[in-house]
């Protein structure tokens, strides 16, 4: 482990596909664009070759630069086109290690192995893009048994002993997929793609589309946006069955191993000692049947799939989490009784949740027809309903080791975290809260890039107070 390794030559493939994969849009608009104007002469053929050329070349020389040695409790890494640039990692601040095998990996028999610290960058802090199975296999389980050289071979024995296993089923997994929401994002990209190539629309495009939308019926509207939003469906329940297919949870002494992912395989590795806090999510599809998503926030995450990446279960039934948590993460395992915000808060929750969807309704009764601006008015009713559940969804507990607090945005979001994982808590309170004699209260712990922060609004004043100073006098004795 101690020598100097370079990756496998498979990198300069995967590299050269990743470059043009970036490149393609761009590309693909300059010679859509050429074309149209009757411009493409043998130059821009010419410039094309030239880039691919460039980009062979520059991954090439990017693999033939890239070194790493993993020696001495800490991994090394030399890199660098023309600068050369070294990065040393101690094996102490590891927080997590992702071992990832895509579509291409899989073809060559490789696997990418990211190494999260708590240093906070958008990138993982170490990333090995392509090793053979069998080295990044040994070199994750180097780093992990060197994390603690003092263990004596008997209890090193006892971390490769599994003691806790859950995989998810079949009809979990079709569920999850199912109620995963992740539409709303698939929108977001269309939107993205759409702004991106409207400049190369004509102009008749939009009046045909804008004088369809005016002269069609509601009915018609409606249906148009069932079909796209069913499609958007089907996109997200296929995307959620490849990414959670085949997913296993494997609890051993001190750490736990996620695997997931058809086409993409991915393996989380998490020490235990590192996790801040575990957070339970219930989405508007999963609530009424008392389905959970469970995850864990470690600190130094890279954020490349964030929401994802940290899963410790996602399709639990809720009265199974606390049998669950007792098995994987006993520190945090506690049934807990939620105590609510006020009764008089309940006003600034509605108020806060509607305010916008009256001045959009007020816009549209002034700007378009009335026909079409009266459905709006389900909006405030839309915005009260969600206010009045935030309220109801709004807590906290506390206990000796334990703090935890709920609230809700579209999802209700439970977070348990320890006392000591706690980096900062505070609470605030604007002059219209003080007429009420409330307070937001908010915590603040390690995990994802910068750290997370959770709020519970319209908290009254004096029990805030009184948590505050509970959790400054325990944090002082920590």
């Amino acid at each position: 482990m101690s020598n100097r390794n370079r990756l496998h030559p498979a990198f300069i493939v995967m590299n050269v596909l990743s470059s043009l994969r970036e490149m393609f849009v761009p590309l693909l608009f300059l010679v859509i664009t050429a074309l149209r104007s009757g411009s493409f002469e043998w130059w821009n053929l010419i410039g094309i070759c030239a880039i691919l050329f460039f980009t062979v070349v520059s991954s090439l020389f990017r693999w033939f630069r890239f070194y790493y040695v993993v020696a001495d409790r800490e991994i090394r890494i030399e890199y660098g086109l023309f600068v050369r640039k070294q990065r040393f990692i101690p094996f102490e601040r590891i927080q997590s290690i992702h071992v990832t095998q895509g579509v291409i990996h899989r073809l060559f028999g490789l696997v990418k192995l990211q190494i999260e610290t708590a240093g906070g960058s958008i990138e993982a802090e170490a990333q090995l893009s392509a090793l053979t199975k069998k080295k990044g296999e040994a070199l994750r389980e180097w780093i992990r048994k060197q994390e603690d050289v003092s263990e004596e071979q008997t209890e090193a024995k006892l971390l490769e002993e599994v003691e806790y296993e859950s995989k998810l089923s079949k009809k979990a997994l079709l569920i999850v997929a199912s109620t995963s929401g992740g539409f709303g994002v698939l929108f977001s990209f269309i939107a993205a793609v759409f702004s991106q190539i409207g400049e190369f629309l004509p102009e008749q495009f939009y009046e045909n589309i804008y004088g369809m939308l005016i002269s069609s019926s509601i009915v018609f509207i409606s249906v148009i946006i069932f079909v796209i939003a069913f499609v958007a469906w089907i996109v997200s329940m296929m995307s959620t069955l490849l990414r959670f297919g085949g997913f296993t949870l494997k609890k051993k002494r001190n750490e736990i191993i996620i695997e997931r992912g058809l086409l993409e395989k991915r393996q989380l590795t998490v020490p235990i000692n590192k996790v801040q806090a575990v957070r339970i999510d219930e989405g508007l599809l999963r609530q009424p049947f008392r389905y959970a998503t469970l995850s864990i926030e470690v600190a130094g995450d890279s954020g490349q799939d964030q929401d994802q990446s940290t899963l410790i279960h996602p399709l639990i039934k809720k009265n199974e989490v606390y049998p669950f948590l007792k098995n994987v993460l006993p520190t945090f395992a506690e049934d807990v009784s939620f105590q609510t915000v006020p009764k008089r808060s309940r006003r600034r929750y509605v108020f806060r949740n509607t305010w916008f969807f009256v001045l959009l309704v007020c816009v549209a009764f002034w700007f378009i027809p009335i026909q079409y601006a009266i459905p709006t008015i389900a909006l405030i009713i839309i915005g009260i309903f969600f206010g009045v559940l935030k309220h109801k969804d709004a807590g906290w507990f506390l206990t000796n080791e334990l703090v935890a607090v709920q609230f809700r945005r579209l999802k209700r979001t439970t977070v348990f975290t320890l006392k000591k994982r706690i980096q900062a808590f505070e609470y605030t309170q604007s002059l219209f809260q003080k007429r009420k004699q409330l307070v937001s209260f908010q915590i603040s712990v390690l995990g994802g890039l910068f750290g997370n922060t959770y709020t519970v609004a319209d908290m009254d004043e004096k029990k805030a107070d009184e948590l505050f100073h509970q959790l400054r006098s325990r944090k002082r004795l920590a």
